[in-house]
């Protein structure tokens, strides 16, 4: 299934750590002594700001979340260790499509089951990254996930000439219009337009009304649930003037955004930064951590515009590892720089 994941811009300062995914329970992770009252605040000092890290072998019944919201089918999983059929750990078992040579499969919905892993608890709520599922090895504690993580969001993009006709409907509640393409003539929206990537007030450009016919080039997106999603780059012969949508020389518009996002996140022993270069020029992307301390330059050089991707394996420019906790990676392009968080969990 094609993916894309295209980002706003991040602050440069960050306060700390979000809170980890899914409710926690203190008591799982061996010091803790809070029961599930107040969002389970006794454990670990009534669920502090200091995350707590341990090694822990516990038993539950599975809880399968399926999120079908945003495009993709994301399935979450979790731990109920009481019997009471609430969350009390959140399960992180990985790419979905890594698959351990031991035979081991995730959990369905119910299912009694046994797991071992590192269990990061803060502010109450805690995650656990499984290391043997059943007494079946998930994933070596000193390892990734194997070829799973190698390569870059360009393997889940399509670049797409289309024609079709614009639908427009107004969204009265938010003031805005949501902008979709007909490609079949059967007046149902077969892409969700992406436009405000390019839509701006220095050039001519203006948006589409319903019912104009129009050709597009973009990046298209297909979703597993809803409707499929397409970036768009230039648009055109949408009104009488022919008028071209994008910049003056109807190829990538001037604020098509450079962009940027890692997977995984956390993340143990390496990253893929995936990012996308707008006009092509010198890029730089440097690693620092929350000091300001510069910790590695992962690229530095030409890029073509488009989609690209480096990895990070937690070291810094002479080879040495760096320690566990959160890191910054900075990419300048032209005058544009995007800053991202990342945070290093041994």
């Amino acid at each position: 299934m094609k993916r894309i994941f295209l980002q706003s811009l991040m602050p440069i300062l960050i306060a700390g750590l979000t809170g980890l995914s899914a409710q926690g329970h203190g008591g799982d992770c061996g010091d803790g002594n809070g029961g599930h009252g107040n969002g389970h605040g006794g454990g670990h000092g009534n669920g502090g700001y200091h995350a707590t890290v341990d090694t822990v072998t516990t038993t539950g019944t599975a809880i399968v979340i399926s999120d079908t919201g945003r495009c993709f089918i994301h399935t979450r999983y979790f731990l109920d260790t009481d019997g009471n059929d609430t969350i009390d750990l959140a399960l992180k078992f990985g790419p979905e499509n890594y698959e351990p040579e031991s035979g081991a499969v995730r959990p369905a919905n119910g299912d009694e089951i046994t797991v071992t892993g590192r269990v990061v608890t803060r502010r109450g709520r805690s995650k656990m990254r499984v290391w043997t599922l059943n007494d079946l090895e998930w994933v070596n504690p000193d390892s990734g996930y194997g070829m799973q993580n190698d390569g870059g969001w360009e393997d889940y993009i399509d670049s797409v000439s289309v024609t079709g006709t614009i639908i427009a409907e107004t969204d009265s509640a938010h003031d805005r219009t949501h902008y979709f393409l007909d490609t079949d003539d059967d007046g149902s929206a077969d892409y969700s337009l992406r436009l405000r990537y390019w839509l701006h007030t220095d050039t001519s450009a203006v948006s589409p009304e319903s019912g104009e016919s129009v050709s597009i080039e973009g990046w298209a997106l297909d979703c597993e649930v809803g409707t499929d999603k397409l970036w768009v780059l230039s648009m055109e012969d949408y009104n009488p003037e022919n008028q071209q949508l994008g910049t003056d020389d109807g190829l990538f518009a001037l604020e098509f955004k450079l962009s940027a996002s890692n997977y995984p996140n956390p993340f143990n022993p390496v990253t893929t930064i995936s990012y996308t270069v707008p006009v092509e020029g010198h890029v730089n992307i440097t690693v620092f951590d929350m000091l300001g301390n510069q910790i590695n330059t992962l690229a530095s050089g030409f890029h073509s515009s488009g989609i690209h991707s480096v990895t990070w394996n937690a070291t810094d420019n002479n080879g040495k590892p760096v320690s566990t906790g959160m890191y910054f990676y900075i990419i300048q392009a032209g005058n544009t720089t995007v800053r991202e968080k990342m945070i290093f969990l041994k």
